[in-house]
């Protein structure tokens, strides 16, 4: 049950906040270049067996690695590398 309530909080969360903060991919390329690869390199979007699989999920993901990195991100900067990851690597469909 509360997997089901942490998807729907996720999926309000993106779906509610407004392209205009999420359109900053310059600023996702940076955020991205300065935090996640100074922990992995981008092997670990392009392998086999890759663990997220949609918008939402990669979202979760991104939040997610804010924790060990203590990295403090705006929704705005959160968004701005989720766009970035996601134009680059993933290519899901967008809102």
């Amino acid at each position: 049950m509360s997997r089901y309530l942490i998807i729907a909080a996720v999926l309000s969360t993106i779906f509610c906040i407004p392209k205009s903060l999420a359109a900053d991919d310059n600023l996702g390329e940076k955020l991205h270049q300065q935090q996640c690869l100074s922990c992995h390199g981008t092997e670990v979007y392009t392998r086999s067996h890759l663990h997220v699989t949609s918008l939402s999920i990669l979202h979760q993901q991104v939040k997610r690695c804010e924790m060990p990195s203590d990295v403090h991100w705006s929704n705005e900067e959160v968004m701005s590398v989720v766009n970035y990851l996601n134009s680059h690597f993933y290519h899901f469909p967008t809102p």
